[in-house]
């Protein structure tokens, strides 16, 4: 066992002695990223790889200086020499660059697990609070996408199980009505490459045909996401006014195309009314 392990606690300063010990690389390169940003340091890097670190204060006539190297294990770090002295003046306004986006995400994750829609401010509040440092709203824009991703998974691997949740949708959901459009290829040997889905549960259709007024509303509107793709909806209303969901559509842009692919499919599914039983439907009055 030695004598010095290093141990912190996230917002407390970071205090380095000589014969500290690391357990890797990765938690000595972190803290000292931590040591910077919660000090208000600007620190280089003198050495950095797989067995030292050597780093110093970047500002000129500043004697703190920081050397640790690999044990005998190839693996654990000692710290074995420091200079542990700053005369540099710290900036009134600490925005370190040390403080990057994968920083970010790393200190507030649990929070935006928690609360993925934390506001800007909150994230700086929590950040000047514990850290002292402030980074521009980009930035924050930035780790709180990352931080999404990581918790919920990216869009594009969320697409490539799309064939699997249209299996389990239907498994659990009989009756339901689901088409995937894939994107055109060039070559046979492409890969999947999703363009459009359209989606009809049973249970609304039957209590469509069964229970609700014949009436359809068709909109659009924007998803927020790095695609760009579009929402498309027919919606009925039941006995109470209230507003159902009939079928949606993921399509790529809202045009004459996938407007004829959404209304192809309703039509395949509930047809267009009778003599008894016209059907109305009301549009947004887009162009397409």
């Amino acid at each position: 066992m030695y004598d010095h392990p290093f141990q912190h606690n996230e917002g407390e300063e970071i205090l380095f002695k000589e014969g500290q010990v690391f357990k890797d690389i990765v938690t000595l390169r972190n803290a000292m990223r931590d040591y910077a940003i919660k000090g208000g340091y600007d620190i280089t890097r003198v050495k950095n790889d797989s067995t030292r670190l050597t780093a110093k204060c970047s500002n000129t006539g500043c004697p703190w200086r920081f050397h640790a190297s690999v044990l005998s294990d190839q693996v654990t770090f000692m710290v074995k020499t420091l200079h542990d002295e700053h005369t540099c003046i710290r900036p009134l306004r600490n925005e370190n660059l040390n403080s990057n986006t994968k920083w970010i995400v790393e200190k507030l994750r649990e929070k935006l697990r928690a609360d993925p829609d934390m506001s800007y401010e909150l994230m700086q509040h929590e950040l000047m609070g514990k850290w002292g440092v402030e980074v521009p709203v980009w930035q924050l824009y930035r780790a709180k996408c990352k931080a999404r991703d990581e918790n919920m998974g990216m869009h594009c691997e969320s697409f490539q199980k799309l064939k699997k949740y249209v299996h389990y949708l239907q498994t659990y959901n009989p009756g339901t009505v689901v088409k995937i459009q894939p994107a055109p290829r060039v070559n046979e040997d492409d890969p999947f490459v999703f363009q459009r889905i359209w989606i009809m549960f049973d249970a609304i259709k039957s209590g469509f045909e069964n229970g609700c007024r014949p009436f359809i509303g068709l909109d659009g509107c924007h998803l927020k996401g790095p695609y760009g793709e579009i929402f498309l909806v027919a919606v009925i209303l039941d006995g109470n006014r209230g507003v159902l969901p009939l079928a949606f559509s993921i399509v790529e842009a809202e045009c004459g195309d996938s407007w004829t692919f959404f209304l192809e499919n309703l039509y395949s599914c509930i047809g267009g009314g009778t003599d008894a039983r016209p059907l109305t439907i009301m549009s947004d009055r887009q162009k397409v």
